[in-house]
């Protein structure tokens, strides 16, 4: 039993090579998502619903089993991972994890709307169904260095959105100040301004707010101009933290100093 629930366990948590039992099992998995996503939205189209509702429905059905048994065998095999080794400490551990979370919303939804008349609530977990297509992101391997870009470059990221925040805030305030009077409508208040200060900074400007006096027009072409730069800045961090992590990688991969499964360096 303890062999078994070994070889589960490496089956369904490790990408392996191509057509190996891990691989094949990964594409299964992603292939459902895809299709229950398509299912999703087809059903958003009333003549298709209609036409297809019976397919549909065993789509749904089909898919809702699958996701709920993989959770649980997930949940009874986690336990041959050392970080959650306990077998109630472990797996409570676990349930609270992001991509445990986005397996339970892969198939809680659909037994929360089983026997509830409530429109709203109903519409609301029917939404949440959409988390199925997260569930992509566990066989992803972008997802992991993404990840670890995020780990390596907090400090500069919260940095410069620390700059963006403050660069909104002054440029709201200062347009409510210029523009107030003129058009109490639309910069009646700072919180108003706000929205006018972030098209503006981030350069889509919809042109639903737009300053009508000198100065207020003046601010928005210097904020304009200093959107381009700020915007630029988490792109930039972000760019160099990906090709520091490839290069981390390729070079751990070189050296053979890796873990044939997960991918993560061995000390």
């Amino acid at each position: 039993m303890k062999h078994l629930k070994r070889k589960i366990y490496e089956t369904i948590e490790f990408t392996g090579e191509p057509f190996s039992p891990n691989w094949f099992f990964d594409l299964y998995i992603i292939l459902i998502v895809i299709l229950n996503a398509i299912a999703i939205m087809m059903e958003s189209v009333k003549p298709i619903q209609e036409q297809f509702f019976q397919f549909l429905f065993w789509i749904e059905i089909s898919t809702v089993i699958l996701f709920t048994i993989e959770y649980l065998v997930r949940l009874w095999c986690i336990t041959e991972n050392a970080k959650f080794l306990h077998p109630i400490r472990g797996r409570l551990t676990y349930i609270f994890t992001p991509m445990a979370i986005i397996d339970f919303l892969a198939f809680f939804p659909y037994f929360a709307t089983l026997y509830s008349t409530d429109y709203e609530f109903v519409k609301f977990f029917s939404f949440l169904r959409f988390f199925r297509f997260m569930k992509v992101l566990r066989y992803i391997r972008a997802v992991r260095i993404f990840s670890n870009v995020l780990q390596h470059k907090k400090e500069e990221l919260f940095f410069s959105f620390l700059m963006i925040l403050f660069t909104i805030l002054l440029a709201a305030t200062s347009m409510y100040y210029m523009e107030r009077e003129i058009q109490p409508e639309v910069f009646g208040s700072i919180p108003q301004s706000l929205w006018w200060a972030v098209v503006s900074i981030t350069t889509i400007g919809y042109g639903d707010a737009v300053p009508v006096t000198e100065m207020g027009k003046l601010l928005s072409g210097v904020i304009a101009i200093l959107g381009i730069g700020l915007v630029a800045i988490p792109s930039g961090i972000m760019a160099a933290g990906f090709s520091e992590e490839i290069r981390r990688e390729r070079d751990l991969h070189q050296r053979k100093e890796y873990c044939p499964y997960c991918g993560n360096h061995i000390s």
